[in-house]
């Protein structure tokens, strides 16, 4: 039910966007329809099942909200925030992404921004600090105790680069390939969120809060993980950044191809067609050799 959900909102934020064909939407149903990735998630039955949908309905409601940038969908976007700590620590980057999002936004000025900042961070915050305030008065610490980290920052780094191996085609195992991929696409989405920054007219849309949610959750997962001791960063822990991350790069080729003319479009349509079906048959091959581990002994763990 959720993973229908989850498709659902994936729909909603690609009507949204601006340059999202029908062609662009069908596939990106094809790609989440069969990704290893969320298949793992939604099998397992993690937190982060829940926590993705909730990262697609910030989205949607970042989009409402800034519509009339009025207090009562300004709640609504806390208040997911909120649930959202509830279901993992995680959604901190909700709440630093939604911060950012309205500090940054041209059309809010002097004390209505002051005053929407300060009601958005309490209402998102509220639950996590009920929440650690009674983990204290349980077991004496709000968090659990907290272990400084084995590996470091460059370490981290290679080990989500593998993981992007495992989602996109062509990188394969290769960490340092993933990890430069990785760069160069934050590096981009760093360029063009500070472009809308001052070029408000372009500030406004639902691709902005897709490149914040990647972008954001990228950064934090990244330094937590190298400042608190944590397992070494896998599919399911770097999950919540997947679909923004696909929905970045569905967002570019569609810029790319729509910039481009003549001989060049073609080449650009080609090369994406290319890469679509390697990616797709990349897929199979994992879904398949997934299933040859489970068919017979089941899921590990259940």
């Amino acid at each position: 039910g959720l993973y229908v959900v989850l498709i659902l909102l994936t729909s909603q934020i690609l009507h949204g966007m601006e340059g999202i064909t029908r062609i662009y939407r069908a596939t990106i149903f094809l790609v989440l329809a069969c990704s290893p990735c969320l298949w793992e998630v939604y099998g397992m039955l993690w937190s982060e099942t829940l926590f993705l949908v909730m990262v697609l309905a910030f989205i949607l409601q970042w989009k409402r909200y800034i519509i009339a940038h009025d207090d009562c969908h300004l709640f609504l976007l806390a208040l997911l925030v909120g649930l959202a700590f509830l279901t993992r620590i995680a959604g901190l980057s909700l709440l630093a992404t939604g911060f950012a999002l309205i500090l940054f936004d041209g059309q809010i000025n002097g004390l209505k921004k002051i005053k929407q900042l300060t009601l958005f961070s309490l209402v998102g915050i509220l639950p996590l600090a009920i929440n650690l305030y009674r983990n204290h008065l349980v077991t004496g610490t709000a968090a659990g105790v907290r272990q400084k980290a084995l590996r470091s920052l460059g370490q981290n780094l290679v080990d989500s680069g593998w993981v992007l191996g495992t989602w996109l085609p062509f990188i394969g195992e290769n960490g340092f390939a993933g990890a430069m991929v990785l760069l160069v696409l934050l590096i981009l989405v760093i360029a063009l969120l500070l472009f809308r920054v001052f070029q408000q007219q372009y500030y406004h849309k639902t691709s902005t809060a897709v490149l914040a949610c990647f972008l954001v959750y990228a950064i934090f997962i990244l330094g937590i993980s190298s400042l608190s001791r944590f397992e070494t960063l896998s599919s399911r822990l770097l999950s919540p950044m997947y679909l923004p991350l696909l929905l970045t790069i569905v967002y570019f080729v569609a810029a790319l191809i729509s910039k481009t003319k003549r001989i060049f479009k073609y080449l650009t349509i080609g090369a994406a067609i290319l890469v679509l079906g390697f990616g797709l048959k990349h897929q199979y091959v994992l879904n398949a050799f997934n299933w040859e581990g489970i068919k017979d002994a089941g899921i590990p763990g259940y």
